[in-house]
């Protein structure tokens, strides 16, 4: 377990614990290390066990959750499954307890919702400087930052942040503009970091995942459809530039995300975990339902066909389609309206094939 869910604990008990007694919630992999920990720091104070039936585990005796009816005045409670389950926060609301003031619950943090703040900072460091509207925040960790410049206009969005996870959003930045039901989910895992700059306008619902130390940086005056799923895994980059279009269901990977072997050596083969780099150049057009993958370099003002699967590197000013992608027209140039000022009107310049 994270030492900083064990240090969260300890501060939220030393808050609300008082005289009462501490329950543990269930049998989950957490169960152990809670064990030891509460014995160690709270034996005078730590009760029983429960779970929603009578058993016994490693001779530990565990009670019926029913123990726990009508005594919010007499047990705090220790959750220690590992998992967010709606159906124990539900049960322990209608025994009356409230989280964190009657129970612990690592998987499920508080809701933060500052639609009328400007900042807030926690006890671990967490820091919000802007107004985030109606977002709801999670904080898993300590020392994350979100930065939000004024006109950001969110629907839905539920951002989850692990430690040292930074996400900066520009002026008029918009998420899920065209208020589609569904919620969007992004989350930035320890040391991440992701940027959108100004006017960037999202207009549905969408998943973005940056792993652990990796980084996401959208463009300004980008325009994305529902749909979309960009994922930085660990270490990866996923660079946008600006004045980019997204059609419907567009993904991006920044890596494999899980490994693969060669058998006969045991040997990684795909370097999953690598420092890879997805980029897109400025004024590119990606078509409904492409796929970048690792390794994928686009220049400015060039377009991907429909479910292209793009893996490798091409030049400015060519529309590029297929399975695995290919060159199909050099020297093109778009408009997002036919009566705008032609912008990125260029001549393709040759990619060097050593590169691919």
């Amino acid at each position: 377990m994270n030492a900083w869910f064990l240090s969260r604990l300890d501060h939220t008990l030393d808050k609300y614990l008082c005289t009462r007694q501490i329950v543990i919630y269930g049998h989950g992999k957490n169960f152990e290390e809670y064990n030891r920990h509460l014995e160690y720091k709270y034996s005078g104070q730590y009760a029983f066990s429960v779970d929603i039936d009578n058993k016994k585990v490693d001779g530990v005796t565990i009670k019926n959750v029913e123990e726990l009816k009508n005594h919010v005045a007499d047990y705090y409670v220790v959750v220690s499954v590992g998992v967010l389950d709606y159906s124990i926060l539900n049960l322990l609301e209608q025994f009356g307890y409230q989280q964190n003031k009657d129970f612990f619950y690592a998987a499920s943090p508080a809701t933060i919702n500052l639609s009328c703040q400007d900042f807030y900072q926690d006890e671990f460091g967490n820091r919000i400087f802007g107004n985030v509207g109606s977002t709801e925040i999670f904080f898993y960790g300590e020392n994350a930052t979100v930065r939000i410049q004024d006109g950001f206009k969110p629907y839905r969005l539920k951002l989850s942040l692990y430690s040292n996870a930074k996400l900066e959003i520009s002026e008029n930045v918009k998420v899920n503009y065209n208020r589609l039901e569904g919620d969007t989910i992004w989350r930035l895992f320890p040391g991440a970091q992701v940027s959108i700059d100004k006017q960037t306008v999202i207009q549905g619902r969408g998943h973005l995942t940056c792993g652990r130390d990796a980084v996401i940086t959208i463009g300004q005056k980008v325009s994305i459809q529902d749909g979309y799923h960009f994922h930085s895994g660990p270490y990866s980059k996923i660079c946008m530039g600006d004045e980019c279009m997204l059609s419907y269901d567009v993904a991006i990977w920044g890596n494999d995300v899980h490994p693969i072997y060669d058998v006969t050596t045991g040997q990684c083969v795909n370097d999953f975990n690598g420092e890879n780099v997805v980029n897109i150049g400025n004024h590119v057009w990606l078509g409904y339902r492409c796929c970048l993958i690792k390794k994928t370099d686009i220049g400015d003002g060039s377009v991907v066909g429909a479910q292209s699967l793009v893996n490798r590197k091409f030049p400015n000013n060519v529309i590029i389609a297929g399975n695995p992608a290919r060159v199909i027209r050099k020297n093109i140039g778009w408009k997002i309206h036919q009566h705008m000022e032609p912008e990125y009107f260029e001549m393709t310049e040759e990619v060097d094939a050593r590169n691919n």
